[in-house]
């Protein structure tokens, strides 16, 4: 039986209706929590990869606030609390990880790639720099990654 402006009527104690509208909810239920779940990897992923992307733009910029020939002490803290900022961001996204959202893994890779090859040209300028160029600079090494990260395929 059905009705013109509602559809099937459902009858109270239809085994079959109450089956078909539990099935119903639990493909809601799992569609809800995939959801969320690629939310959650996306913005992690988009963390992950803006924190590294400045981590390794501050790698640039490290030897030109602090130059080895002037005070190696202070460079090697630095690089030292830099190793120790990489090796805990890895470790966090690791432990913290629930899925890559799909294609995240070759963006990243791709970013990742673009942003180590900036690094690379831009230590030729190293010597040359002042310490507001080198941040820039840094912060220029620092895009392709945090663009890779935020990016979302539609």
């Amino acid at each position: 039986m059905t009705d013109e402006t509602t559809g099937p009527v459902r009858r109270a104690g239809d085994p079959a209706q109450e089956a078909s509208m539990r099935e119903e909810a639990a493909i809601a239920a799992v569609t809800a929590r995939r959801a969320t779940m690629l939310t959650r990897a996306r913005r992690h992923l988009g963390w992950f990869s803006t924190v590294l992307a400045l981590l390794i733009g501050a790698a640039h910029t490290v030897p030109v606030v602090f130059p080895p020939q002037a005070s190696l002490p202070a460079f090697l803290v630095a690089m030292g609390l830099w190793v120790v900022a990489v090796l805990l961001l890895t470790y966090a996204y690791l432990r913290t990880r629930s899925a890559t959202p799909r294609g995240g893994g070759r963006r990243y890779t791709v970013g990742l790639l673009v942003t180590m090859a900036l690094y690379l040209a831009g230590l030729a300028l190293t010597p040359w720099e002042t310490w507001p160029v080198a941040i820039l600079i840094g912060l220029l090494i620092a895009a392709p990654l945090t663009i890779a990260g935020w990016w979302r395929r539609t």
